[in-house]
């Protein structure tokens, strides 16, 4: 057992974890308020799992450049001149100066403003100039230049996001992700451009925000548009089961959505994606794969969501909003404006309720709540999967 989680959330908040889920009680207070449980958490469970860290289309040239930080670790993702991207730690190896202060693009190598050490798009050191005594750039002494290149982080590259491992020794991204992996076979993100990005900051713990998207069951008040489209296939809880499955494998779970015949707009208004496969023609899915990733799967548009915690009670989100080649041409102007303003609504929604959540978890009133065994079962597997990357 890890003595700090003990410290942190008590024997009891831990034991009602673990009881069955109609009998459980959640995450305490102090696992959504405490500064000192944040900072624990970054170092404990997002330095030690894969991350996802971005869009590739952030990157999307040889020279291109983008600083980010993890965990309060400064990381700079550098697309090579071989098309690969890769992850360095953002820190000059001389005297430990930020390499990286912004996104750039066209980079022929990555400056240090510092003292002007350079690095290749690979990460070596190519240049230290008046090192040794002015216009001598080197010395023969206890250093050798070539070991003394930009120090990795593990990266993966899946469809079109970037995934980092901190601590370098986390199972392989492959086998972490594999039933995300088979569970989107067939849906075509080759054929995706990035519509519209949207950033979002929300007032509260990044774990309120990933329980608001888990659950549907706020939706019947909170989001009447969304509530409208799909509420033909609430009308009873036996018809919901009759279209909706429950995935859950591991850190990647969500609900997934068969449109019956009667439904027309399986696309919303705009073109497919071409080379769909017949599971994704009539399919919306709702994902996530932990901690920090959360997709919408729709036969004519996707949303990719990155979660970045940003302390106890803020959060922000990158949003990618994206539509197949065919529909980006101006006559689905409208259809994909339409689209795109219907999701901003839907997350601005949910900004303003997980505000108001984060107020309540801070009170020591909130004892960690009670579970839906029917809406909430999606929730209950992330917080113990919270839990045991801290372990």
């Amino acid at each position: 057992m890890n003595e700090e989680l003990l410290f942190h959330l008590g024997q009891a908040a831990l034991d009602g974890l673990a009881r069955p889920l109609e009998s459980a009680t959640g995450l305490p207070a102090a696992a959504y308020a405490d500064e000192d449980y944040a900072r624990l958490e970054a170092q404990q469970l997002f330095a030690r799992t894969w991350v996802c860290v971005g869009f590739d289309h952030d990157l999307p040239d040889p020279g291109d450049v983008l600083p980010i930080e993890l965990a309060g670790v400064p990381i700079v993702l550098v697309r090579g001149r071989d098309g690969i991207v890769r992850a360095f730690h953002n820190v000059c190896r001389h005297r430990g100066n930020l390499l990286v202060g912004k996104a750039g693009c066209g980079q022929r190598r990555l400056n240090c403003p510092y003292h002007m050490w350079a690095y290749d798009l690979e990460g070596r050191l190519v240049a230290t100039p008046h090192f040794a005594g002015t216009d001598v750039p080197w010395y023969d002494g206890g250093h050798r230049r070539e070991d003394l290149g930009l120090k990795p982080v593990r990266l993966a590259h899946w469809q079109r996001w970037l995934f980092v491992n901190l601590s370098g020794d986390a199972p392989p991204f492959e086998e972490i992700a594999a039933p995300m992996i088979a569970d989107v076979d067939g849906y075509n993100f080759d054929d995706c451009v990035v519509d519209t990005a949207i950033p979002f900051d929300f007032n509260a713990n990044w774990k309120v925000v990933v329980e608001n998207f888990l659950e549907a069951l706020h939706v019947f008040w909170l989001h009447k548009d969304l509530e409208a489209r799909y509420g033909d296939l609430y009308a009873s809880k036996a018809e919901a089961d009759a279209h909706r499955t429950r995935i859950a494998d591991g850190a990647y779970f969500g609900i997934g959505l068969d449109l019956p015949g009667r439904i027309d707009d399986t696309t919303w208004g705009v073109p497919e994606f071409a080379g769909l496969s017949p599971k994704w023609r009539r399919r919306h899915e709702y994902l996530f794969f932990f901690p920090n990733l959360i997709l919408f799967l729709l036969p004519g548009h996707f949303v990719s969501i990155v979660d970045w915690p940003l302390g106890a009670g803020a959060t922000h989100q990158d949003w990618r909003i994206c539509f197949s080649r065919q529909a980006m041409g101006e006559e689905h102007r409208a259809g994909r404006e339409a689209i795109v303003a219907f999701w901003k609504q839907v997350n601005e929604e949910d900004i303003g309720i997980c505000r108001t959540v984060q107020k309540g978890r801070g009170s020591p009133a909130f004892d960690g709540g009670i579970f839906s065994p029917y809406w909430e079962e999606r929730m209950i597997d992330f917080q113990r999967l919270c839990l045991e990357g801290m372990r």
